[in-house]
């Protein structure tokens, strides 16, 4: 494994079981150690992100092991103070034509964003970068990070125009007394719900048989709205709500109308956050407000297992600027798919902005030429998910 030393360069340290220690160093007067780690489950590195309200399903190990089957493999730091884990973040990285691609997502993760620690977390993470020859790496930060975007600025990362990351979300806040999350509920949403109830419309959980059909209906939902179904397969599918599942942390849904399921959820709990994860609907029985039930329910769900957010996974940036800004909403807006979410109570959240790092400075400099030509980075962000697909 590698660290880097003062001139970036990778040095071997000790080994203790699947960890490496990187490197041992001061932080504001503690002794801190780095450890790098390539085995998919951490049951330790979960449990530090599950106590922190920056910790997301997306840095866990579950995403790790979820994520494998896929071709994505794993390179985690921990940063330990007095044997206990004071931060780090999951790398996932595979190998393409074009070289070796990585991806941080809603990492790092610190238990305080000290710029002592960012900095040994930003300096090793560079030194990954070179010993490992990667070619590119995309970094989003966690979503209620305060201030690690603006360092990520300052080690070369510049804004990412080629992955399309989500930059905004819309979120439920469920705490406080029990039952006062309904109160911010639109009241057409509380009369669709009653009235899908009424016309015959029932919610049940579903078990690992029942993925095909989810899967049938995430992809109708994929088609109406010119996307392709991520996973890409039914068999990739069973395996991800397999690995959240034997950890107590997914949550399958449909909603039936006379015996036929034709609308499904998925729900990911981690830590003090569910998360409205993939959904489907076959457009039928819209009378019956199959989707509003659904929705209704997993809020249900989410508050009774002690979450403090319910997020529904995305939201256009525009909107979420547009609604942030009090502004009032074009006939346009009014119709935006987002305003359905927006109607159970959530409030629009704009999220830290993708970065990416490229390590030859010739590709830096070819990047930033080109995402200033609209034509170009077009071409180039088609070329991208070609590569992110391989």
């Amino acid at each position: 494994m590698i660290a880097a030393d003062q001139n970036g360069l990778a040095t071997p340290t000790e080994q203790t079981g699947p960890h490496t220690l990187l490197r041992t160093t001061q932080v504001l007067g503690r002794e801190t150690k780095a450890w790098l780690s390539s085995e998919p489950a951490d049951h330790a590195w979960d449990q530090f992100l599950r106590g922190t309200d920056l910790g997301q399903f997306q840095q866990s190990s579950l995403w790790a092991r979820a994520k494998r089957m896929d071709g994505w493999q794993c390179r985690r730091l921990v940063l330990e103070q007095e044997e206990k884990i004071a931060g780090g973040f999951q790398m996932l990285w595979r190998r393409t034509r074009f070289g070796r691609i990585g991806y941080i997502i809603k990492g790092p993760v610190l238990a305080a964003e000290e710029p002592e620690s960012i900095s040994l977390v930003l300096d090793t993470l560079g030194g990954l970068i070179r010993s490992e020859r990667f070619l590119a790496l995309v970094v989003q930060p966690p979503d209620f990070s305060p201030s690690l975007a603006n360092h990520l600025n300052t080690y070369g990362f510049v804004a990412d125009r080629l992955m399309n990351v989500i930059s905004a979300t819309c979120v439920v806040n469920l705490a406080g007394p029990a039952g006062a999350w309904e109160k911010n509920m639109g009241r057409s949403k509380k009369l669709e719900a009653r009235r899908g109830i009424r016309r015959g419309a029932v919610v049940r959980e579903g078990s690992l048989d029942d993925i095909p059909r989810f899967f049938e209906l995430m992809c109708a939902t994929c088609v109406r709205q010119g996307a392709q179904p991520n996973p890409s397969t039914v068999h990739g599918l069973r395996h991800l709500v397999q690995v959240f599942h034997q950890a107590g942390a997914a949550r399958l849904s449909f909603a039936e109308v006379e015996g036929q399921a034709v609308a499904c959820v998925l729900d990911l709990k981690f830590g003090s956050r569910a998360t409205a994860w993939k959904k489907g609907w076959n457009g039928a029985h819209p009378d019956k407000h199959p989707n509003t039930l659904l929705g209704y329910q997993s809020l249900q769900w989410a508050a009774g297992n002690g979450c403090r957010y319910f997020d529904f996974a995305g939201m256009g940036r525009s909107l979420a600027e547009h609604l942030r800004a009090q502004q009032p909403l074009t006939e346009e807006q009014k119709k935006d798919r987002d305003i359905f979410n927006l109607e159970f109570g959530a409030e629009p959240q704009l999220l830290p902005p993708a970065v990416i790092y490229w390590r030859h400075p010739l590709l830096r400099w070819f990047y930033r030429k080109a995402v200033a030509s609209p034509w170009l980075a077009a071409r180039l962000g088609r070329l991208a998910k070609r590569v992110g697909s391989s």
